[in-house]
């Protein structure tokens, strides 16, 4: 895990400047300058795929990961980089609670409360991968996971903003992921509410 957590850093970085240089090809009008970036940008995308293919040999050597990765990915919404990113990230994915994996998530709403002071309630700390991974795949899970879809309208309903919204859908969908780890299931719409 330490490992494939050191080769998704070094991803980010390389993911990272290749943005930058896609970014500079828009402005750069002279054809030397615009020939050299477009080289570095295909040198940089094939360093991006020899590391995610360093990932999945690694992955793929142990088969706890696998049966990992292969259950978090059979969860609409979640996909291979996502998966491979909790694993780094949310290694207790499985083993904690749902309050302690909104927790290091950083999802789970804390009192802001003082004497008679009562604030709203707030989400701070936690891991930064893990929440940026975990918004990709609840704005995913948004559209395709039938329970996500059914809470995320229901806040709606309600009128809560966007990003209440989101936090909670990445809470329920590290819930999800959580428990279905811990039971060594697949996902399956018809079990998974009452997995929750």
């Amino acid at each position: 895990v330490e490992r494939i957590d050191a080769l998704l850093t070094r991803r980010r970085q390389l993911v990272g400047m290749r943005t930058m240089e896609r970014n500079r090809i828009q402005q750069v009008i002279e054809r030397f300058s615009k020939k050299q970036i477009t080289q570095h940008i295909k040198f940089l995308s094939a360093q991006i795929t020899a590391i995610e293919g360093q990932v999945d040999d690694e992955i793929d050597s142990d088969p706890t990961l696998r049966e990992k990765v292969n259950i978090m990915t059979s969860v609409p919404g979640v996909g291979d980089g996502t998966a491979r990113a909790l694993l780094a990230e949310l290694g207790e994915l499985g083993e904690a609670s749902r309050q302690q994996i909104g927790a290091l998530a950083g999802v789970a709403p804390f009192d802001k409360q003082s004497g008679k002071s009562d604030r709203k309630r707030t989400t701070r700390g936690g891991r930064t991968g893990a929440r940026t991974a975990g918004y990709m795949a609840a704005l995913s899970a948004q559209r395709c996971n039938p329970i996500i879809k059914a809470f995320a309208e229901r806040l709606k309903a309600k009128g809560k903003p966007f990003k209440v919204i989101m936090v909670a859908c990445i809470r329920k969908l590290f819930t999800l992921l959580n428990a279905l780890l811990k039971t060594g299931q697949m996902w399956n719409p018809r079990t998974a509410q009452t997995n929750l």
